[in-house]
């Protein structure tokens, strides 16, 4: 299923090419590895959000560095959605820090990001690299997916 959004400002779509170049579905479903690092399934279902610009180049990636390390971890049916701003309103709605801003329950992955209010349309350099590492990403997730 492919979710599309309106932007009232401009009143089309989104931009559904990024989209289906991300490979964004509304669920994703993997079976559970047989390692130790298995996180159990949950029943509730956590919200991740990709935050980008128009052809942003680390869009696909990071969907794909995202949906691979949930598979790694055996998280189950993770849903992962990408959103395109275009607006400097809309950078700040939606919490991006540049392009990719990767929000797991609208928390940035990046902790020491998480208090910064200078959004923007921008790229966003992990490093170096348009692309948050993947250790950043896999603590994100196992935060969020941790026992409460």
């Amino acid at each position: 299923m492919l979710t599309m959004a309106f932007f009232p400002r401009t009143r089309s779509l989104a931009v559904v090419t990024l989209l289906v170049l991300a490979g964004c579905r509304s669920s994703d479903s993997y079976s559970a590895a047989s390692d130790d690092d298995v996180i159990p399934a949950r029943t509730s279902q956590h919200a991740i959000v990709i935050v980008v610009v128009e052809d942003c180049p680390g869009a696909a990636p990071t969907a794909a560095l995202v949906r691979s390390i949930a598979a790694q971890l055996g998280i189950q049916n993770v849903g992962v959605r990408t959103i395109v701003v275009r607006t400097p309103e809309e950078a700040t709605a939606h919490r991006m820090l540049g392009s990719p801003t990767v929000l797991i329950d609208g928390l940035d992955i990046e902790p020491r990001a998480r208090s910064r209010t200078d959004f923007a349309i921008a790229c966003r350099a992990y490093g170096g690299r348009p692309t948050p590492p993947a250790s950043l990403v896999e603590a994100a997730m196992r935060n969020a997916w941790a026992p409460q």
